[in-house]
């Protein structure tokens, strides 16, 4: 084989490599926003106390809490609802977006 066949076909496996790892953060942060409006469809009808709901909260709210300090700290607190969890889910579109471009980008580029 030739040392030119042999890097094409290199780089061709990485970029099938970053290809899998874009695609599986995508799978990821489509799972998290799922997981995110069940955890708030289920905060209206089953108390914080139950399992499901610590599960879900152990879960989203590593997501939730650094967007939720900054709206306190933007005065959200006058809010009669919490606003943070529909701008994580806003924010995880958009990265998921981005990073699906950047997908097409890498496939493009294997060719």
């Amino acid at each position: 084989m030739a040392p030119e066949q042999t890097r094409n076909r290199g780089m061709y496996l990485i970029y099938q490599v970053l290809a899998s790892f874009i695609k599986a953060v995508i799978i990821f942060l489509d799972i998290l926003s799922w997981l995110l409006v069940i955890n708030v469809l289920l905060s209206f009808f089953i108390a914080p106390k139950h399992p499901v709901r610590k599960l879900l909260k152990k879960v989203t709210d590593p997501v939730i809490d650094p967007i939720r300090q900054l709206t306190k700290k933007y005065g959200s607190t006058r809010m009669p609802i919490d606003i943070a969890p529909m701008l994580a889910l806003i924010v995880i579109w958009v990265v998921s977006s981005l990073l699906s471009k950047l997908l097409l980008f890498v496939v493009l580029l294997s060719y």
